[in-house]
């Protein structure tokens, strides 16, 4: 991976995304119940759903999926996906929801540690 400006980019499109957090570069945690991805691409609910479960094996009490046509702020098509789990999980590894659809392997936008009532508001 090479730094630019502090972001790591892949040298290659099979290498991880590997960010750079307060625990260091390459250390990406998955930590909580609620979590939002976003994904550049129209990308079906069935192949994130199925990457979801390779994740972890706790129950997801509700996902959404959104596909959004590209606008100003984001002029390409995208996805949102979100979920909730039954209870938090505690994984490493910034590329357990990155996904590989129509031959090209996508990373998304990871936002976790979303409230509550910031999910009640797309289910």
């Amino acid at each position: 991976a090479k730094q630019n400006n502090g972001v790591y980019t892949p040298a290659a499109s099979r290498q991880m995304h590997r960010p750079t957090t307060a625990q260091g570069p390459g250390i990406f945690r998955w930590r909580g119940r609620f979590h939002h991805a976003a994904y550049k691409g129209l990308i079906p609910r069935v192949v994130l759903r199925m990457q979801l479960g390779n994740m972890s094996r706790k129950r997801v009490l509700g996902d959404s999926c959104v596909h959004e046509a590209s606008d100003a702020e984001h002029p390409y098509e995208h996805t949102h996906y979100a979920w909730m789990w039954e209870q938090a999980v505690d994984i490493v590894g910034g590329d357990k929801m990155d996904v590989t659809y129509q031959g090209v392997r996508v990373h998304p936008h990871i936002e976790t540690k979303k409230s509550s009532q910031w999910m009640e508001g797309i289910f």
